[in-house]
């Protein structure tokens, strides 16, 4: 219960600062500056959100980070992004959640660490996964949660 209403105050405190500078700007001009550079990302989770990482990648989206995330080391290797984190490698060894969501949350739980510190001071964090097997089906819910409680709106 802690944990939430610290959330909901750190929450607070960032939308509190966001209207005090917009209250201060001479004009929507200085808004639209200090708004103008927000942190996005695209966080692909598993087999099919890699995929998604890897398109992304190439088409070249300007300032927007593309973070690729996932049980399966070789599928990690293979894909473009900006930053690969491979997750749960104590409990998968790197081979995959084997189609098993429970698997793919127990890794992403583990890397909860890591993973905060990725999308700390995002503004808006897309998330991307197939939901046809373990990785993406497992990981994505606790990657939206992780992505949200840094105060990021998370669209996926």
């Amino acid at each position: 219960m802690d944990s939430v209403i610290q959330e909901a105050l750190k929450n607070s405190e960032k939308e509190k600062l966001y209207r005090q500078n917009a209250a201060n700007a001479e004009d929507i001009g200085d808004v639209c500056e200090y708004l103008e550079n927000p942190r996005i990302l695209i966080a692909g989770c598993g087999g099919a959100g890699n995929n998604t990482s890897s398109r992304m990648h190439d088409i070249g989206i300007d300032d927007v980070e593309i973070i690729a995330i996932n049980t399966d080391k070789q599928d990690l290797e293979i894909c473009r992004a900006d930053k690969k984190i491979l997750v749960g490698k104590s409990i998968t060894r790197g081979l995959g959640a084997g189609g098993d969501p429970e698997v793919g949350k127990r890794a992403a739980e583990l890397a909860r660490g890591t993973l905060g510190e990725v999308f700390e001071e995002s503004d808006l964090v897309f998330v991307t996964a197939g939901m046809g097997g373990g990785t993406g089906t497992g990981v994505a819910p606790v990657v939206a949660n992780i992505a949200r409680e840094s105060g990021a709106i998370v669209i996926g």
